[in-house]
């Protein structure tokens, strides 16, 4: 018994150190990050409910997920294939329009879910009274994100 929880978990010290390698060397992983902070604090603002919620976190889920698995993928045919090949630019295009699709489907659930303007009216009377400092702190938020997201300190990548 003790061998098998040990087992266990050494699988999720070898999950975080997947997540972890995309946070510190995919851009694109970095990207999703901030959108999921983004939209969740929208949702904070917009008065979500329990089913949105969980809507919401399931797309987050998924679109992080199957870029997890595109990088998974690229790093796979990369150390299959050592020079250009059509059949492993295919994979590597199909992976990542695999992570496209999934990005444009949660877009537009997210349109389905804020695109009440009764809810945004009761939102903004929540903002209106300090919309300078809602301001400032939107404009330190996308500061903050295209730091993580473009000059985020990686290791380098790999050859």
């Amino acid at each position: 018994m003790r061998k098998e929880w040990k087992n266990l978990g050494q699988s999720f010290v070898y999950a975080f150190r997947g997540i972890q390698y995309a946070i510190r060397e995919e851009r694109n992983f970095r990207i999703h990050i901030c959108a999921a902070i983004t939209v969740i604090g929208v949702g904070m603002i917009y008065g979500c409910q329990r089913m949105e919620w969980a809507l919401l976190f399931l797309v987050i889920a998924s679109v992080m997920a199957l870029e997890l698995m595109n990088t998974s993928l690229e790093k796979t045919v990369d150390l299959a294939v050592r020079q250009w090949h059509r059949g492993a630019q295919i994979a590597k295009d199909c992976g990542a329009g695999m992570v496209l699709i999934e990005a444009i489907g949660s877009v537009a659930i997210a349109v389905c879910i804020f695109g009440d303007g009764e809810r945004w009216r009761s939102a903004w009377q929540i903002i209106e009274p300090h919309w300078m400092a809602w301001s400032i702190g939107a404009c330190l938020w996308v500061l903050i994100m295209v730091i993580f997201v473009f000059y985020f300190p990686s290791r380098g990548k790999e050859k």
